[in-house]
């Protein structure tokens, strides 16, 4: 194999393109750091890991396969194994690793190649600090295929370090760590989360991880906390978490763990042993997954969570079509902020165990977000929305119009009669779209009020809508639209207006 050398000064020039591009437009793929590699250096034989096949990054056929290479690791010894297409990258395009262990301890960095399904150590060199080492080593190669790295004693945190400060110059790499595959034993976790603005504690970077497409190592330890563990991994297909020991894990942190895995289409989570986790934070975990279509979480024990904070929790799931949440226990969770949590999810046609969900102590006080988006908001696909069950007792909500906005095939919802609405606003914005509603017992509201797209409404729907309406002491107006008064008595109607409603 050989390298491509280029001088100090290209090395530089073509930090400082990509830096420059980096801060200008955010985000950047793989092709567009090719290009601007390029711009800066014509003649460089620069290839990128892997190429996009409908939308999606795929791995090269030559890759080796991670998952045979395990029967290599040594009992007392945990490894990962990184692969690299980086043969004909610039020595300027470093990776830098970022671990800690138990102990003080030498580690041991092995680059090698595969040979009749072996993995073939061609240099080995042992470190107390593989992070800095292993930039240092790779500075002066230049070429690598397939890297082990493997600790006696136990790898506490593993990650990637994720896009270089300001301070980049030109030893220091120029683009996202190339990663396509890792697998491998990780047992001695002490956390799965990200932590500071390098993600040193993470088990894969947020912020651009293009590459990653599968994650096949064996999980254990006493990780704390899971917030952010994948987010923004982009290009991540599969997570295998058949070889995942989570019964000593004492999870507080759910936040974001999965946010914007854009291309992951299955996650089995089910099995996953969460009896010692303690979650108080659940936002945003699976936001954005929008090719996700199977999402495994039945199983899991939350009956010691204590959860607070359940924002968008499935906002963008696009593509999912159930979800199971009857395993549930949320007795003791004490949820005040709902908004969006299953904004977006177009797709969704059954939430499992939803009505079951023990709501007795959540002091929930918002629902909608800055925005006027309701927790169930544009959810297209639903037919039936049965939450009838809950407690409401301790709600003390804003705008309960936005609770079903733009459900337009949902035909029948069910809620509790006093949904908590707080409102006093004689106009409420964003007027609810029922536009496919047919049955519904409505609920107290003290804010302007409208059924006005919801021509299909039975008349012992709208007798319902008028019967649940509090007695108001300042004019408020529910618009039912001309169809609907039209299936009304004007002895009905004036069920309303005898609570100072005005009907229009």
């Amino acid at each position: 194999m050989s390298k491509y050398i280029v001088d100090e000064q290209t090395m530089k020039g073509i930090a400082d393109a990509v830096r420059g591009m980096r801060h200008e437009n955010g985000t950047m793929t793989p092709t567009q750091i090719k290009e601007k590699i390029k711009d800066v250096c014509p003649g460089i034989p620069l290839s990128i890991s892997g190429h996009m096949v409908n939308g999606h990054w795929v791995r090269p056929a030559e890759y080796p396969d991670l998952d045979a290479l395990k029967e290599q690791i040594p009992e007392d010894a945990d490894c990962v194994y990184l692969t690299y297409d980086l043969r004909k990258t610039p020595e300027v395009a470093l990776i830098s690793i970022r671990c800690s262990t138990v102990e003080k301890v030498e580690w041991l960095l092995e680059r090698g190649h595969l040979e009749s399904g072996q993995f073939i150590v061609d240099e080995s060199h042992e470190v107390a600090s593989p992070d800095t080492y292993y930039q240092q080593l790779t500075a002066n190669n230049g070429v690598i295929q397939l890297w082990r790295v493997s600790c006696a004693s136990g790898i506490a945190t593993f990650g990637f370090s994720g896009w270089p400060s300001s301070t980049m110059n030109a030893n220091t790499y120029i683009g996202y760590q190339p990663c396509v595959e890792c697998a491998g034993r990780l047992p001695h976790l002490t956390t799965a989360s990200q932590t500071g603005t390098t993600y040193t504690g993470t088990i894969f970077t947020a912020g651009g991880t293009f590459w990653l497409e599968r994650y096949a190592v064996a999980l254990g330890g006493t990780a704390a906390s899971m917030g952010s563990m994948f987010r923004e991994c982009y290009s991540l297909q599969e997570i295998v978490t058949d070889d995942w020991d989570t019964s000593e894990w004492t999870v507080t942190s759910l936040n974001q763990a999965f946010y914007a895995c854009r291309s992951l289409q299955a996650l089995i989570l089910g099995h996953l042993d969460t009896s010692n986790w303690r979650v108080t934070r659940f936002g945003q975990t699976w936001q954005n997954c929008g090719a996700l279509q199977v999402l495994d979480l039945y199983g899991w024990n939350t009956a010691a969570w204590t959860v607070t904070d359940m924002r968008e929790i499935w906002a963008g799931c696009r593509s999912l079509k159930r979800l199971d949440l009857s395993s549930w226990d949320t007795g003791n969770w004490a949820v005040t902020t709902l908004y969006n949590c299953w904004h977006d999810c177009n797709s969704l046609l059954e939430i499992k165990g939803l009505n079951d969900l023990n709501t007795s102590n959540w002091p929930l006080t918002i629902i909608a977000s800055s925005g006027g988006y309701g927790p169930f908001v544009e959810c297209w696909s639903l037919r039936e929305l049965d939450i009838s069950r809950w407690d409401t007792s301790r709600f003390a909500v804003a705008q309960p119009h936005t609770w079903f906005n733009a459900c337009y095939s949902c035909q029948e919802i069910k809620c509790p009669t006093d949904m908590g609405d707080v409102s006093t606003s004689t106009n409420a914005s964003n007027p609810p779209n029922y536009i496919g509603l047919v049955h519904f017992n409505g609920y107290k509201i003290y804010s302007n009020h409208s059924y006005g797209y919801a021509h299909m409404l039975t008349h012992e729907s709208l007798v319902n809508i008028l019967t649940n309406l509090p007695i108001v002491t300042e004019t408020r107006t529910i618009t039912l639209g001309n169809t609907n008064k039209s299936k009304l008595t004007p002895e009905e109607i004036v069920i309303a207006t005898q609570k100072g409603w005005t009907v229009a």
